[in-house]
């Protein structure tokens, strides 16, 4: 198995989409750059030839704020690869990649027990930031 950043129009990312989007039907591409902000490109998760999860990246506003900034969009790891510490690398990756991110969540341990903090609660998660 290996984590590895991927190229926005390549095989892995087409199947790094179609994963993602069987999660969250919302994410028509990968975008690389938003409101004049490179976007970095995703991540994804392979094992034995096959993307069995990923993370990807937008940019929105901050919460509570004006100046555009880079969020961790998606997260997901097939269920039958969970509880292997697959999603906890992706953070790090993301991280690695970007390090001042954001997330919503609804599973915000995952990120607080990677030393994320805890911005504010809305109605439909968790918002995390680095």
């Amino acid at each position: 198995m290996k984590i590895v950043q991927i190229e926005f129009e390549s095989g892995e990312a087409e199947q790094l989409l179609r994963l993602l989007n069987s999660e969250w039907n919302d994410l028509s591409v990968f975008e690389k750059c938003r409101s004049g902000l490179p976007i970095p490109r995703p991540i994804a998760v392979l094992h034995e030839g096959r993307v069995i999860g990923g993370a990807s990246f937008t940019s929105f506003l901050e919460p509570d704020g004006n100046d555009e900034v880079i969020w961790l969009n998606a997260l997901y790891v097939l269920p039958e690869f969970r509880g292997k510490g697959i999603a906890s690398k992706l953070v790090d990756l993301a991280v690695s990649v970007s390090p001042m991110l954001y997330a919503l969540t609804d599973i915000p341990q995952l990120y607080t027990k990677q030393g994320w903090k805890v911005k504010k609660e809305v109605e439909n998660g968790t918002v995390v930031t680095t």
